[in-house]
C-alpha cells in the first residue's frame, strides 16, 4: 500500500483537541532504539470526542500536581480508518506521559499503519514523536508547555527526523477515584493524526498509571 507524503504533512501540522476513554488493563510499554510502544497483551478503548455528547470527564477534580505525577500510558488500535485519502486498515498509536517532580514532563508518541510493529524494520511505516517541557497544574487544568518536540517519520525504509518548534496545550483533568486512571481533554499535539484529531475540536483520553501505586486524591 502506498502512503502519499501528504499524510507526513498532516501529521506535522494539525492541530486540534482529544477525548480520552478509560483503560481497562495494559502492560507496560515496550521502548528503546528499534523497539515499539505496543504490546499485544490489551487494547485500549478508542478516543472519543469531547465537548459535544460527553461534556464531563469522569474522576474527580485535581488540585494537586503531585497527585499525577509519574507515568502515565494510553494506546489504541483503530481498523478500517481513513488518513487524509487513504484507507487503512489498521492504525496503531500510543502515548507515554511522564510528570516529573521537578516540574518538567516527557511525552513518547508513536503511530504505525503498516503490518510492522518494529521502527528499525524498513517496511515500518509511521511516525515517532519526543517531547519535553515543563507542566504546571491550575484549577484542574494541566498546562503542557513543549521546549523541544523531536518528530521522526519514517516510510518505505526512509527516515527523516525534524524538530518542531515550540508549543503549550492545556487539558482539562479528572483523576478516578483510585487512583489508577487520568483522564484527560484537551487539545491533540501537531503531530498526532488519529482520526479523530482531523475531525472534532477536542478530544478525550484515558491514561493508566504505570507506577502501580494508589494515589491520593486532593479534594
Amino acid at each position: 500500500m502506498t502512503i502519499r507524503r501528504s499524510i507526513w504533512v498532516a501529521a506535522a501540522l494539525f492541530t486540534c483537541t482529544i477525548p480520552i476513554a478509560v483503560a481497562q488493563s495494559v502492560l507496560p510499554p515496550i521502548l528503546g532504539p528499534g523497539k515499539s510502544m505496543f504490546s499485544s497483551g490489551s487494547e485500549f478503548p478508542e478516543p472519543k470526542p469531547f465537548g459535544t455528547t460527553i461534556k464531563q470527564l469522569p474522576g474527580q477534580r485535581v488540585v494537586d500536581a503531585t497527585a499525577i505525577k509519574g507515568q502515565w500510558f494510553t494506546r489504541a488500535v483503530q481498523r478500517n480508518v481513513m488518513l487524509e485519502n487513504e484507507r487503512i486498515p489498521q492504525l496503531f498509536t500510543s502515548l507515554l506521559l511522564e510528570l516529573q517532580p521537578d516540574g518538567s514532563y516527557t511525552l513518547e508518541y508513536q503511530a504505525y499503519w503498516g503490518g510492522v510493529r518494529d521502527s528499525s524494520d524498513p517496511r515500518f511505516v509511521g511516525i515517532e514523536a519526543n517531547e519535553r517541557g515543563r507542566f504546571s497544574l491550575s484549577g484542574s487544568i494541566l498546562l503542557l508547555q513543549a521546549e523541544a518536540i523531536d518528530l521522526t517519520r519514517q516510510q518505505n525504509g526512509t527516515r527523516h527526523r525534524e524538530t518542531l518548534a515550540s508549543a503549550s496545550r492545556a487539558y482539562v483533568v479528572r483523576l478516578d477515584k483510585d487512583g489508577r486512571f487520568l483522564n484527560i481533554a484537551g487539545a491533540c499535539a501537531r503531530y498526532q493524526i488519529e482520526p479523530v484529531c482531523q475531525s472534532v475540536r477536542s478530544v478525550w483520553f484515558s491514561l493508566r498509571e504505570m507506577g502501580g501505586q494508589r494515589r491520593m486524591l486532593t479534594r
